[in-house]
């Protein structure tokens, strides 16, 4: 699934596909979380995710691939 052109990936699961560097820490590569909202800020496509070890982030959807959608 390609999130450049899905708007509604809120509540889709997902994991990263290498180490993203964030302000809030670091993600290590195959953590997986859940996809909280979507902006667009400033031009940029960005997607606020929720870790599973409780660290919440923005990424762009290239950092990541879903791995579940919601229902």
């Amino acid at each position: 699934m390609s999130l450049a052109n899905n708007r509604a990936a809120t509540g889709n699961r997902c994991r990263t596909n290498r180490l993203i560097r964030t302000h809030a820490g670091n993600v290590p590569p195959s953590a997986v979380g859940t996809i909280l909202c979507e902006i667009n800020n400033l031009g940029r496509h960005m997607l606020q995710v929720r870790w599973d070890d409780g660290l919440c982030a923005y990424v762009f959807p290239d950092e990541i691939e879903i791995v579940a959608t919601h229902q």
